[in-house]
Order: structure tokens, then C-alpha cells, then sequence
């Protein structure tokens, strides 16, 4: 990631690669969106091609050049159905994302891959669980593509600050994240949609008390034991002998791995490592820091912007 940044801010906390402006404190939105980095339009420029540099130029009918208006590099080439989607509409959208009673608090914003991608990142008020004295924040991510890599994203998370755990559940009541594609109708799309995205501090709502009835929900250390066998059941005995064992061995240590962050690790408070809250906090644990990764990149996609289908099943074998 940090060959791909181009620009950005970080509140209080700089990131892991080192890069952008670290700020005091939380500044307002012109602020904010100058240090993104994402304070230029994307234009329109028509398509020309030549055989070669002797040969005349022609047009390339129904396409067309995203083009940045501050530097003038080429985006991407677009068929004409493309609608771009200027960067100030994502902001737009994070303000309708926010409580309209508070204040809008931009916690990040980024430009990445010469301005292909960008993103910002909104904070709202911490919030705490009864035996857990480590906060949770939940934090709204915007992020939209100007190279057709992408549709303009609405995701919702809460992140526990003691251990960086995202907890982007699917609740039943709450929606946790929204697509726009760059369709001639997007921005019809986008206005229709914004009463529900608003709502997205519902679902917080929700985890909150559920995370609350799961703090009493009282379990033995055999009940540990057979959660963890439901999270990572035994292997189908096909191919070699040789692979079979290794996938056996592989869901043993799955489940040691679970059972450890269960009863010692840092993600769970002491009075609650006897409860279904631990479970789903270490079943998080795992599926965030503890699972094979390709790279930072894919870890940071996988957590932060794709769709967890793994954290939704996990939260269907806490509650069973």
C-alpha cells in the first residue's frame, strides 16, 4: 500500500505505513478535504487514436478519458455509460452518513494509486459493553474509484480500540453497507438511498445490546470446546492420506488458536472469558489477525472494505 498512497491525514495516530499528515485534533470539511489529497475534479477528455505518430488522428466513438483537472493524468478510459462521480459527492455522502446533530468527525482521508481510488473515513462516539472496559468505535468508510475498479461504498464497522478488531456484523435490523456503480442513474440511486444509509447508527445500536445479552450468556469450557469444533469442522477424507492429515492438523490448530484468545487473550476481558461475548470477540480475533494473509493490502481489504461472509457465520454459531 504505501508504493500506492498518494496522499491523505490521519487523526492523532499516524498509519502503519508511515506516510500522510498526522493531525492535533479533528478539522472541519474544507480542511479535511484539501489534506485527503482529493481536492480536484475529474474532467472529460474525448479519445483520439493513431496508427502512429506519421498517421492522422481519429475518434474512438462511445468512450472517453476520465481525466484528473489538477495534473491532467489519465484515470482510466471509459465506454460512455460510465458516469463519473466527483470526488466532492463522496464527501457529500459522508456528511449524509453522519448524525446531523453532531459534529461531522473525519478521522482519515486518502488518495490512493494517483487518484484512482479515494476514501474517508468518519468517526462517531465510543461506546463501551457492561465487563469490558475497553471502548468500541463505530467508524463509517466511503470509498469510491474513478478507474471502474470500484463502485462508490458505503461501509459501516465497530472497531475495538484495545485490539484494532473490526466488528462488521450483519445484524438483522441493520444494514452494514451499500454500492453505488457509475450508472447513468447513480446519483438518483444515491438520493433514494441516503435515508437508509443515515440509519446505518441503527445497527450500532443493536450490536450494542447484543453484545450485552451475550455478556451474560454464562458457558463451560466444554461449550468452548464444541463452539470452536461448529467454527472449524472436521475435514472430508478425500485426496491423499498425506493432505487429509494436514487438514486435520490445520483445524486443530484453528481451534487451539480460538480456545487461547478465549481464556488468554488481550481481546477478552477476564470476567467475561466464561461468556458467548468471549467467543464472539476471539472468533473476530482470529478471522481478523490471526488468519493467513497474502500481504498487508490483502489483510486491510479483507477487514476494512470487503463483505465478511466468515464473521456472519460466526455470529449465527455464537448465538445458536
Amino acid at each position: 500500500m504505501p508504493a500506492e498512497f498518494e496522499n491523505g491525514f490521519f487523526v492523532r495516530k499516524p498509519a502503519w505505513h508511515g506516510l500522510g499528515t498526522v493531525l492535533p485534533d479533528y478539522v472541519e470539511r474544507e480542511e479535511a478535504f484539501r489534506l485527503s489529497g482529493q481536492d480536484w475534479t475529474v474532467e472529460k477528455w474525448e479519445v483520439l487514436a493513431r496508427k502512429d505518430a506519421n498517421s492522422p488522428r481519429i475518434d474512438v466513438p462511445g468512450s472517453f478519458a476520465a481525466v484528473r483537472g489538477d495534473t491532467h493524468a489519465v484515470l482510466c478510459l471509459h465506454q460512455d455509460s460510465y458516469e463519473v462521480l466527483q470526488n466532492t459527492e463522496g464527501w457529500d455522502l459522508a456528511e449524509a452518513v453522519a448524525d446531523q446533530d453532531a459534529r461531522v468527525l473525519f478521522e482519515t482521508g486518502i488518495t490512493l494509486k494517483g487518484g484512482r481510488v479515494c476514501a474517508v473515513l468518519l468517526r462517531d462516539e465510543p461506546f463501551t459493553i457492561g465487563g469490558d472496559d475497553s471502548p468500541t468505535v463505530p467508524y463509517t468508510l466511503i470509498s469510491w474509484a474513478h478507474d471502474g475498479s470500484a463502485a462508490m461504498t458505503v461501509h459501516a464497522t465497530n472497531v475495538r480500540v484495545v485490539c484494532s478488531n473490526t466488528l462488521s456484523l450483519a445484524l438483522k435490523g441493520g444494514q452494514q453497507r451499500f454500492s453505488f456503480r457509475h450508472t447513468k442513474n447513480v446519483r438518483d440511486r444515491i438520493e433514494k438511498a441516503t435515508a437508509a444509509i443515515s440509519q446505518m447508527r441503527t445497527n450500532t445500536e443493536l450490536y450494542k445490546g447484543l453484545a450485552n445479552f451475550l455478556a451474560g450468556e454464562t458457558v463451560t469450557p466444554q461449550e468452548t470446546v464444541d463452539f470452536t469444533v461448529a467454527l472449524f469442522p472436521e475435514p472430508e477424507q478425500k485426496g491423499s492420506i498425506d493432505g487429509f492429515r494436514k487438514a486435520k492438523a490445520k483445524v486443530a490448530k484453528q481451534r487451539g488458536q480460538v480456545i487461547n484468545l478465549v481464556n488468554r487473550g488481550r481481546t477478552v476481558p477476564d470476567p467475561l472469558r466464561s461468556t458467548k461475548y468471549a467467543w464472539l470477540q476471539a472468533g473476530v480475533e482470529y478471522l481478523d489477525w490471526s488468519r493467513t494473509s497474502r500481504s498487508d493490502e490483502n489483510r486491510f481489504a479483507r477487514t476494512y472494505l470487503a463483505a465478511e461472509p466468515e464473521k456472519a457465520r460466526l455470529l449465527e454459531l455464537v448465538l445458536a
